[in-house]
């Protein structure tokens, strides 16, 4: 998530009066388990519950970190926005696991939002492609989407 498309999203969302949703997902695709199970040390006569939980554990870590970033960054986007009417931004996050692309396009078609925001380092010009996760968003979504270059 890029500090320059949170501000301008949150900006969006006082012009508008609307509720700024932040997403963030989990890619499970990052971490694939034959690689995790590489920092699982089990003991002898560990169990196949013991490997389960110790993945379990390593997710809720990854879960608590953006968790934790995403408060972090959802304050300062809301505080640093000074008063316009005052006006205030309502703000929250959610958090996903799984394929980001999938992820974002469920969650815009089941919910009640009218616009993606997101953010994408390659755009650079009318001839180059933008970043894969974006351009699959742009085929997939129906919502509308507005793309901010990083």
């Amino acid at each position: 998530m890029s500090d320059r498309t949170l501000a301008h999203a949150s900006y969006l969302a006082r012009l508008s009066g609307a509720e700024l949703i932040v997403m963030h997902v989990l890619d499970t695709e990052v971490i694939p388990p034959s690689a995790v199970l590489t920092f699982i040390k089990p003991e002898p006569g560990a169990t196949e519950k013991g490997i389960e939980e110790a993945k379990q554990n390593l997710w809720q870590s990854f879960e608590n970190t953006a968790t934790k970033m995403l408060k972090e960054r959802t304050k300062i986007a809301t505080s640093s926005m000074g008063s316009m009417d005052d006006r205030r931004t309502r703000m929250a996050y959610i958090i996903r696991n799984g394929k980001p692309v999938d992820e974002i396009v469920r969650e815009s078609e089941g919910g009640n939002y009218d616009l993606i925001v997101m953010a994408s380092s390659r755009i650079e010009s009318k001839v180059r492609v933008i970043g894969s996760t974006a351009r699959r968003i742009l085929d997939s979504a129906s919502k509308p989407v507005l793309m901010a270059h990083e």
